[in-house]
């Protein structure tokens, strides 16, 4: 099993920022979404390698009204049917020290595929693509969060 943990500060206070998440789960096809992830490899033979893939993402909101950050859970599967892996995991949203931002932490496993093939192929380009596609889901759900956010204060200005 591989780990990911990626973490990222969001320009939304944390009060707001549980809303804003649900806003984009709603938006993103009842809870699911197509994210493509990629990483450019260099290799000693001329020419590049770029490896891309498709991930279907589906979140589960976890009931836990007793803490104070709000976790949903997800997983991404490849869209394509590549030797990608399936990841398992959540996103956690928590409150920065003094609750002006939020931090969206998200972590879990994944198995490579292929068995001893799977585990080299990890060991040199998948993990890397595995935790660009954490990145650039978390990416998304920022930029989705804080554009919210900012319309929110435009109609309350005007």
């Amino acid at each position: 099993m591989a780990e990911i943990h990626e973490r990222l500060y969001v320009n939304v206070p944390f009060s707001r920022a549980p809303r804003y998440f649900e806003e984009f789960i709603r938006a993103h096809q009842a809870g699911q979404l197509s994210l493509s992830s990629g990483i450019e490899l260099r290799t000693p033979i001329p020419g590049q390698i770029e490896m891309k893939k498709t991930v279907q993402v589906t979140f589960r909101e976890v009931a836990d009204p007793g803490h104070l950050v709000d976790r949903t859970e997800l997983e991404w599967h490849p869209v394509d049917g590549s030797p990608v892996p399936t990841f398992s995991g959540s996103i956690v949203i928590s409150a920065d020290e003094n609750h002006s931002m939020c931090c969206m932490t998200l972590e879990g496993m994944y198995e490579p595929p292929l068995g001893k093939l799977g585990s080299i192929f990890d060991a040199i380009v998948g993990n890397k693509v595995a935790r660009d596609t954490a990145r650039r889901l978390l990416d998304s759900i920022a930029e989705d969060m804080e554009r919210s956010h900012r319309l929110a204060f435009a109609a309350k200005a005007s």
